[in-house]
């Protein structure tokens, strides 16, 4: 997950600075020996791999996760109890 993060944050770090438009396309531009359609691609593709670790993260940690804002949520509460009754 954070070598596709890596490359997608490079990706689009990239993509904000080619010319605009069909300018990148007359003048040939090329970075590291792509173009801007490839870059948008692997910026594209590295995102959906991102993605996709990070769904399949928290579906296996699901139980662990709720365990955890519930066991806050309860800390919450009691908190705001006590100083109710303060």
């Amino acid at each position: 997950m954070f070598f596709s993060f890596l490359i997608s944050l490079i990706s689009g770090i990239i993509l904000y600075f080619p010319p605009q438009g069909k300018i990148a396309n007359w003048t040939h531009w090329t970075f590291w020996g792509l173009d801007k359609e490839m870059w948008g691609a692997l910026h594209i593709n590295s995102s959906l791999i991102v993605f996709i670790i990070f769904m399949l993260h928290l579906y296996y940690n699901w139980k662990v996760l709720f365990r955890y804002i519930k066991k806050k949520a309860e800390l919450a509460f009691n908190l705001k109890l006590e100083l109710f009754t303060a």
